[in-house]
């Protein structure tokens, strides 16, 4: 009988992930930082603001390949191994045969 250490799963999900305490959440949400155009009582016109960004297909797609997937090739251990994405939760804003996903993910695997 073998084994599976589940060490080629990567779980996304576009709340929540854990980091090292299993009691605490860490919240990641997809924000963007944009300035003020005029003045209020609480702040400067030109004040850096961080906006929360509305997850569409292009904006999640974005992400993937410009943050994640990066992420991922720069930090798994053993690249003779598979790297899986589990989309948890809600239906994944990007489906498992996106053609730029996917050009993507060959050009990390050839490079």
């Amino acid at each position: 009988m073998e084994l599976n250490d589940m060490m080629q799963f990567v779980h996304l999900d576009e709340k929540w992930f854990y980091l090292t305490k299993t009691t605490r959440k860490y919240y990641l949400p997809f924000v963007e930082s944009i300035q003020a155009q005029r003045d209020s009582a609480n702040r400067a016109a030109g004040t850096y603001e961080t906006k929360s960004v509305v997850v569409t297909n292009d904006v999640y797609r974005t992400f993937l390949i410009d943050k994640v997937l990066p992420s991922i090739v720069a930090k798994w251990p053993c690249p003779d191994r598979n790297v899986k994405l589990q989309h948890d939760n809600a239906r994944a804003h990007v489906t498992p045969f996106d053609a730029t996903v996917l050009a993507a993910f060959a050009n990390y695997s050839t490079a």
